[in-house]
């Protein structure tokens, strides 16, 4: 598992050396003044109802409605300096999201170590509102949970209220830390759950099927990326990080979490920036949970 690494690896600039908001944005170079300008037509008319942001330099970002208002970076991530948290990675992505991944404390799940990270939020495009996001860590194979791991914790994307009002930044660091505590606790209770059920690889390989099906419209394009998804998932299952929970459905979820993270992804300029995006909020992880549910019950 040593050539093993976090999806945030590869992006963004280290920041764990810095010791407050400000030097983290200025290291990171996102600390930039944005403001807005009015759109207008080629013979200068005005166009209402929208403007756009711009860097300094008056580089576009982003057409938004007249009525909305930039929160610098700045601002927006001023609340961490409230947080009990050390930053370890900074950037924008090309999406326009302004993030601050954090590290939140360990625990132990299971004989396993995790670690909780927050990745904090703001765009200047609309796209992505103040926030947070937590993200538990398993450190042995740097397998990454999504946001939303179970039906329980949809709290996990948290949307942060700004306002004029100084302690809007405690409220903020508090509402996070108090998800914190939940995350850990509902995931050791999930993996107590899933430990104790029994599932063989006859089973996991059926499971695999569901998740990546293959029909007969299918071209032999699709039908050879399907394949070799599932094994990929069924390689993770067999994974020398799983051993300890070997057929049992926990060691079906750490399988899953080690192929999302880790499984090969078409090199392209933005690659390990959508690597990061989509395992942080991978909706497929819900279905893969359902699909073990019913297997539970069944």
């Amino acid at each position: 598992m040593s050539n093993r690494i976090a999806t945030w690896h590869n992006i963004g600039t280290d920041v764990t050396n810095c010791t407050s908001t400000e030097q983290v944005l200025e290291t990171a170079g996102i600390n930039e003044f944005i403001s807005t300008e009015p759109i207008t037509t080629e013979s200068g008319i005005i166009i209402p109802g929208s403007v756009a942001t711009v860097y300094p330099d008056g580089t576009p970002i982003g057409i938004v409605g007249d009525k909305y208002e930039v929160i610098q970076n700045s601002e927006a991530f001023s609340f961490l300096d409230y947080l009990d948290a050390t930053p370890v990675k900074a950037g924008r992505t090309n999406t326009g999201l302004n993030y601050i991944i954090a590290e939140m404390g360990e625990s132990k799940i299971l004989g396993d170590e995790f670690k909780l990270y927050t990745c904090l939020e703001n765009s200047f495009n609309g796209r992505y509102p103040i926030g947070a996001v937590l993200t538990p860590l398993r450190i042995v194979c740097q397998n990454q949970f999504p946001a939303v791991f179970s039906k329980k914790n949809a709290n996990n994307i948290i949307r942060i209220r700004h306002n004029s009002e100084a302690s809007w930044r405690i409220e903020a660091a508090k509402s996070i830390m108090a998800e914190q505590s939940k995350t850990i606790e509902l995931l050791g209770k999930e993996a107590e759950k899933y430990a104790n059920i029994q599932m063989s690889q006859s089973q996991f390989n059926k499971i695999v099927k569901d998740l990546f099906p293959i029909t007969d419209d299918m071209t032999e394009r699709q039908k050879n990326t399907m394949l070799k998804r599932r094994t990929q998932l069924i390689s993770e299952f067999n994974a020398e990080d799983v051993a300890n929970f070997r057929n049992t459905m926990w060691g079906a979820v750490l399988a899953f979490t080690g192929y999302t993270t880790h499984s090969e992804n078409k090199q392209t300029k933005n690659a390990d920036e959508n690597k990061f995006m989509a395992v942080t909020l991978n909706p497929q992880f819900a279905q893969f949970l359902a699909i073990l549910d019913a297997r539970a019950v069944a």
